[in-house]
């Protein structure tokens, strides 16, 4: 068998597979979008993810780039954090299952906009910290 074997059924590694550092706690009164996906998990039972880019342009930290994912397989209270981040950038859209295509899709129509958040440690059941983040509209859009 070839060592080649499975290349066909890998994505390809592009700068779009860049990690950025989450956001930690602290106040983001601008953060611009610079890409929305979702991605699949291969080393956790095949979870999805949603994930959003930011280019940090105003906040009380010294991060210039920060990214922000839900797990999916969270069910309703993941689809609510994702929700409140889409209301926050498009405040006079009806959030639909069309639309998150769209923020999905090659035409990123997200890109550009800003967005306001706070960004908290929570302590989980487990007793562990988790950041929650708080998305807002701002006028610059």
């Amino acid at each position: 068998m070839s060592v080649w074997t499975m290349i066909e059924n890998v994505e390809a590694t592009t700068t779009d597979n860049r990690r950025l550092p989450f956001m930690i706690p602290g106040e983001y009164s601008q953060l611009r979008i610079s890409a929305c996906k979702r991605v699949v998990s291969t080393k956790n039972a095949m979870q999805q993810f949603f994930v959003v880019e930011f280019d940090v342009v105003d906040s009380d930290t010294s991060l210039k780039e920060v990214s922000w994912l839900v797990d999916l397989s969270w069910g309703e209270g993941a689809f609510r954090d994702v929700k409140g981040f889409v209301v926050a950038a498009l405040p006079d859209e009806p959030v639909t299952h069309s639309l998150m295509d769209s923020i999905e899709s090659s035409e990123q129509p997200l890109t550009g906009l800003c967005v306001a958040a706070t960004a908290f440690n929570k302590i989980t059941k487990s007793g562990n910290d988790f950041t929650k983040v708080i998305f807002r509209p701002i006028a610059t859009n």
